[in-house]
């Protein structure tokens, strides 16, 4: 067992686990925030993409060491990162996307306890008006059982949906501008029978209760970065980093511990 992290005296343990040789974030091992994502609950730590691969390469590799890795296209890497020495991908809002499925993903999963975070910035202020829905992150097994990060086709605002059973929990944010990046974060617990949004470390909305329950297999079509699927549709217009998935609920003093680079 590695060493405790002391910050607010969390459950964090960091573990003897490295990057993988050759991995891009190598190089960044000790930067403050790929740090901070392995840091928080790596027990449950399922999927982290940093999006941060050269020009050219099509695995978008998974740093928490259960090797979910996902696969490129017609994303464009190597754009501006959140400022941590790291770069961020590039989405067309048309056709890119990061498919993350696979079947360790699937048998990793947990519909019924988890986080999903990312960091997203949008190409320019015109795509908070373009009346468009796009999704950031997006993890299903169908239309009745889901979970995601969306931009809503209601101008300037802002969605996160837990959906289980057919029954959809949804917080919304509107009056949005921000041409910066942004940090979004979802958990769910059906255990605690809550769903919490965050914005930049702070909870959005009110916490949701009367949770669903999760039926179903994640779909190999219906889990991506930048999209809603495979198709794709709903294409992210701008960029995106740092996504990473949890098997577990996070606190409120973890969402804020991830809301600064």
């Amino acid at each position: 067992m590695g060493a405790v992290n002391s910050h607010m005296g969390a459950r964090w343990t960091f573990g003897s686990r490295m990057p993988r040789a050759g991995s891009p974030a190598i190089a960044a091992y000790f930067r403050d925030y790929y740090d901070k994502v392995l840091l928080v609950d790596p027990e449950n730590l399922i999927g982290y993409w940093t999006l941060s691969e050269p020009t050219g390469a099509t695995t978008a590799e998974d740093e928490s060491g259960q090797d979910n890795t996902g696969t490129y296209s017609n994303v464009t890497l190597e754009a501006d990162g959140i400022s941590d020495g790291l770069t961020g991908a590039s989405f067309n809002g048309n056709s890119s996307y990061v498919n993350i499925y696979s079947a360790a993903l699937n048998s990793d999963f947990d519909g019924a306890e988890g986080a999903l975070l990312i960091w997203g910035r949008v190409a320019n202020a015109n795509v908070w008006t373009d009346s468009t829905e796009r999704v950031l992150a997006k993890l299903a097994a169908d239309a009745d059982n889901l979970v995601r990060l969306y931009r809503s086709s209601t101008n300037n605002t802002l969605g996160w949906e837990y959906k289980a059973g057919g029954t959809s929990k949804i917080v919304t944010l509107g009056s949005l501008s921000d041409t910066e990046y942004m940090q979004l974060l979802i958990t769910w617990s059906v255990a605690a029978d809550e769903v919490r949004a965050y914005r930049n470390g702070v909870q959005v909305g009110t916490t949701q209760t009367g949770l669903g329950t999760w039926a179903g297999s994640l779909s190999a079509t219906l889990c991506a970065l930048g999209a809603a699927n495979t198709t794709p549709e709903n294409v992210w217009n701008g960029l995106l980093a740092h996504a990473a998935l949890w098997t577990a609920p996070l606190d409120e003093a973890e969402a804020d511990y991830l809301a600064a680079p």
